[in-house]
């Protein structure tokens, strides 16, 4: 969808303000765009939605610098488009609305930085430079400063999850442990605490977690499991078989915990 927009939306704004200056406001309304996100959104970023909202935003630009010619030709159906992607963006959950309208003010910015081409209009285009610098400088101390600092469950959780698959436990407990001194934990990302605490052989941190996920959600067939694996390998197999049992009731299409469960009630069996 960005390259069909890029498409339409691109070679417009390259035929009104020739190639080097699309190039400018396609780089700065990115960049505008990626730091509007890093600074309100809590969620991870990516693409270059930013950069082409710039593209509306320098076509807004157009519109004010020359208003009867922009509401003959474009005026309307760009405002349409515009509005319809920011509804979007405020209705649709996972949408970095940040970063577009980031990119949007962006372009409206460059834009206002060149002007039209063979058009000058030193003052307004020196202001446009200056407050321009100035918002970048003070947004860039601003979010660096910690107090932009919006990191959400859901992206901790993503960031962690990457850990682990590439087999990196230290930084995905690390991760978890230092974002749970901040906020509370949801079971999911305790459940994720308690493998990585496996992984680690911090069996008892690791239990102690598990049974806070079930008394969370006790439909969590998953740290059932794991803590009859524990208990398993602790030979205490008695609350092994327990766990186990819960874990099959819960899941019972699930062949490992069923194969847990037989494995276990086999060793009671021999030790009986």
């Amino acid at each position: 969808m960005n390259t069909l927009a890029l498409y339409y939306l691109g070679t417009m704004v390259e035929r009104l303000y020739g190639n080097l200056r699309f190039l400018f406001i396609y780089i700065f309304s990115g960049f505008a765009g990626v730091l509007a996100s890093f600074i309100f959104s809590p969620n991870l970023s990516a693409g270059a939605s930013g950069a082409i909202f710039g593209c509306f935003g320098a076509l807004l630009y157009f519109g004010v610098a020359k208003p009867r010619l922009f509401w003959r030709t474009l005026g309307l159906n760009i405002l349409v488009v515009l509005g319809i992607n920011l509804a979007f963006g405020f209705t649709i959950p996972g949408i970095d609305n940040a970063g577009h309208i980031g990119g949007l003010v962006g372009g409206f910015a460059s834009a206002g930085i060149l002007h039209l081409p063979k058009k000058k209009r030193p003052l307004l285009q020196s202001a446009f430079l200056v407050v321009s610098v100035a918002a970048v400088f003070l947004s860039m101390q601003y979010s660096f400063s910690g107090k932009a600092n919006l990191v959400d469950e859901s992206s901790i959780l993503m960031l962690a999850q990457q850990h682990i698959k590439a087999e990196e436990y230290e930084q995905a407990n690390e991760l978890l442990t230092d974002y749970r001194q901040l906020e509370t934990l949801s079971s999911e990302s305790l459940f994720m605490l308690s493998f990585t605490e496996i992984k680690l052989g911090q069996l008892e941190d690791a239990k102690n977690n598990l049974l806070k996920v079930i008394d969370m959600s006790p439909d969590f067939h998953e740290a059932y499991y794991n803590l009859a694996l524990i208990y398993f390998d602790e030979k205490d197999l008695d609350n092994a078989q327990t766990f186990a049992k819960k874990a099959v009731e819960l899941n019972p299409g699930e062949d490992s915990y069923r194969k847990t469960l037989e494995q276990i009630n086999y060793f009671l069996e021999e030790a009986a």
